[in-house]
C-alpha cells in the first residue's frame, strides 16, 4: 500500500462532491462530539485528535480518530508555532495550527463508515490502522452505497472535523 497522498481538504471534497445530500445531512444532524483529546507524537511529527461521538439517530458512542500527520513541532514558542500543547505529564510543546493541507488518516466505529468508506480510505491509504475486511453486497435491490468507490468521511467523523476547525489548533 502506497503513503498517503490525501490530505484533509481531499477527504472533504470528496465526500461534499460524491455524496452531497449525505454530507448536508450531515452538517445538519450533527452529532454531539462532548469533548477532544490531543495528543501529539512530536518524534513522528503527527497529531492524533480523538473523540467518542454520540449518535444522533441512535443510543451508540462511536469512537472516531483522526490523525494529522507533518504536524511542526518546537521546542520553544514563537510566530510560527504559537499553540501550547501536552505531550505528558508536565512537559509541553508548541505547534504549528493544522490546516487543510495535512495528510490525514481517519476510521469511525460506525457501520456507515464501513460500508461506504473503510475499504476506499485504506485504498487511498487515508484509513487509521487495520485494514477492515471489504464489505461485498449480498443484494442488488437498493443502490450500492459507493458507488463510485472513493474515499470519505462519515457524518461522526465530519462532526470531529467541524469541532476541530473551531479549536486553537487550525488556521
Amino acid at each position: 500500500m502506497a503513503k498517503s497522498t490525501l490530505n484533509l481538504d481531499d477527504l472533504l471534497t470528496s465526500t461534499k462532491t460524491n455524496f452531497p445530500n449525505r454530507f448536508s445531512h450531515a452538517v445538519q444532524t450533527m452529532p454531539q462530539v462532548p469533548r477532544l483529546i490531543y495528543t501529539p507524537f512530536v518524534g513522528v511529527k503527527t497529531l492524533s485528535v480523538r473523540a467518542e461521538v454520540q449518535g444522533a439517530s441512535e443510543n451508540k458512542v462511536y469512537k472516531v480518530i483522526i490523525l494529522f500527520t507533518g504536524v511542526d513541532y518546537s521546542a520553544t514558542q514563537d510566530t510560527k508555532h504559537p499553540i501550547k500543547i501536552k505531550v505528558t505529564g508536565k512537559k509541553y510543546v508548541w505547534m504549528a495550527p493544522i490546516t487543510l493541507r495535512h495528510k490525514v488518516s481517519a476510521s469511525c466505529g460506525c457501520l456507515d463508515f464501513y460500508f461506504a468508506f473503510a475499504h476506499w480510505n485504506w485504498k487511498a491509504g487515508a484509513l487509521y490502522g487495520k485494514k477492515r475486511k471489504q464489505y461485498i453486497r449480498k443484494t442488488t435491490t437498493r443502490p450500492e452505497v459507493n458507488p463510485n468507490h472513493v474515499p470519505g468521511l462519515c457524518k461522526h467523523l465530519i462532526a470531529v472535523w467541524q469541532k476541530v476547525k473551531r479549536s486553537k489548533y487550525f488556521k
